[in-house]
Parts: C-alpha cells; structure tokens; sequence
C-alpha cells in the first residue's frame, strides 16, 4: 500500500524569529483525553478544565528541541521533544517543587520568544528524564538547577493556538 502525502513546498521565510524560551506551564498529566488531535500542526483548546502553571525562565538559559526519529528498517517515525530548563539561586522551596515534577507525568506548555505556544506530549504527557542541582565553582557559574523534560509523540508538537477564553487557564507565577 503506498503512503499518501501532501506536499505544497515552502518559500523562503522572513529573518525575524528568535531562540529561546521565554516560559514554561506545567500542570500534572490529565489523561490521553485532554487535548483533541492537532488538526494542520495546531490545537485550539483543551478538551476539559485544566489549570497550568508558570516558571518564569532567565533568558538564554532554556531550550525546546523536537528529533525526528526515523527508521526505515522498521517503517517507523516518532519525534522525541526536549525541554531543557534552567533556574538560578535555588531556595528550599524550588528544591521540593522540582522534586514534585521528577515524581510526575506531566502536561507541558511552552512559550517561546516568538510567543508561540507549543503543546509537549500532547497525547502520552511528559517525564522529567535528568537534571542537576548545581552549586557552580567558578563566581560566574549557575547557583541552581536543571531539569529535562522529555516526551516521545507520533507527531511533532501542535501550536496552542487560543490561550484565552478557553479550558486552559493560565497561573502566573508567585
């Protein structure tokens, strides 16, 4: 059976994007039902009430990386989405938050500096898969912590396109 694929190209875009995360929500993972199929990359809204929460990001510290993995012997192709997160001058508190995410499956939101919404793990949720809490060595280094998230998806992960008005209500950090 032969493979049915659209094609339409792509012209050469503007130079006006930038890199890097500018936030992050994390909110415990709802289920397979809690956002509909992407349809053309995006996803409008979450199919129930869900409540995500900010971190703020130090600019130049994050990142947010999709790997296409495919396999020709196999006939398979999955993309493995990484979020690297970096937070400096750690308290007691963010030590216990980040120990939270490492126990959970997570429903991951990223934001990035082009304030494109993008929804990780959108069908199988998010594991935070390593990190580090750092002291540093050297004045400059970070005083902090990192943390990955990984999640493995069919697809690449679809644009939130609506972050108001509908089941997802953003918290903004305290």
């Amino acid at each position: 059976m032969a493979c049915s694929i659209t094609i339409t190209g792509r012209a050469l875009q503007c130079k006006d994007a930038l890199g890097g995360i500018r936030e992050v929500y994390i909110a415990p993972y709802a289920g397979t039902g809690g956002f509909a199929a992407p349809s053309a990359g995006a996803i409008s809204d979450s199919a129930a009430a869900l409540q995500v929460f900010q971190f703020e990001m130090q600019a130049g510290s994050s990142s947010f990386t999709q790997t296409v993995n495919a396999s020709t012997e196999n006939g398979s192709v999955h993309y493995q989405q990484v979020l690297s997160l970096s937070f400096n001058k750690m308290a007691a508190a963010d030590v216990a938050e980040i120990a939270d995410l490492n126990k959970a499956r997570l429903t991951v939101i990223v934001r990035d500096k082009n304030d494109v919404y993008w929804v990780m793990g959108h069908v199988s949720g998010c594991e935070v898969t390593g990190g580090t809490f750092v002291s540093g060595q050297a004045v400059g280094d970070l005083n902090g912590a990192t943390v990955e998230i990984s999640a493995m998806e069919l697809t690449a992960a679809p644009q939130l396109t609506t972050t108001s008005g509908g089941n997802i209500t953003f918290t903004a950090a305290s």
